[in-house]
């Protein structure tokens, strides 16, 4: 068995070229990498990248609500237009 202080804790697949995103722990640090490639981050490191994934996280999801929106608009107006 290895060392219990080296492991993934999870991962996320890219859903295109099928190469997980692995997260885990490596004695004191933290492990982002893929198949290939790993990056060792300190805990202040690792602290500053999740602030950036969640700031990431929320302007994605105002971008989305924005297109969405502005399609709402866009079919109300179509729809408004056709009916005279």
């Amino acid at each position: 068995m290895g060392d219990p202080r080296v492991r993934t804790i999870g991962q996320v697949d890219d859903g295109i070229a099928e190469l997980p995103l692995r997260i885990g722990i490596d004695h004191d640090t933290v492990t982002v990498g893929c198949p290939g490639m790993t990056w060792r981050l300190t805990l202040s490191q690792a602290g500053e990248l999740a602030l950036l994934l969640v700031s990431a996280c929320w302007e994605a999801q105002q971008q989305q609500d924005r297109a969405v929106a502005g399609l709402a608009g866009w079919l109300t107006r179509e729809g408004e237009a056709r009916d005279g």
